[in-house]
């Protein structure tokens, strides 16, 4: 499975660099190079644009007042979007 190939240190990696591109619009300097030694050109590519892909369509959602799936609420319960 994908947890079984993804070291815990990697994983977390790719959480901060999420959380940095979300709250701050972009990957720190060290988070980057992380994520580079642990990732080749193409998958570090194709992280970053799912992470830009993902914080443009919430914040699409979020424009036009698309309401949450009601699926989904347990996970903003557990998981809350950061409000500025």
């Amino acid at each position: 499975s994908l947890h079984d190939a993804l070291p815990i240190s990697l994983a977390k990696t790719v959480l901060r660099a999420a959380r940095e591109m979300t709250t701050e619009l972009v990957v720190s300097d060290s988070t980057f190079a992380a994520l580079r030694q642990a990732l080749d050109d193409e998958r570090l590519t194709d992280l970053m644009v799912t992470i830009a892909y993902y914080n443009g369509l919430v914040r699409l959602l979020e424009t036009m007042q698309v309401d949450v799936e009601e699926d989904y609420l347990p996970y903003l319960n557990e998981f809350p979007l950061p409000r500025s």
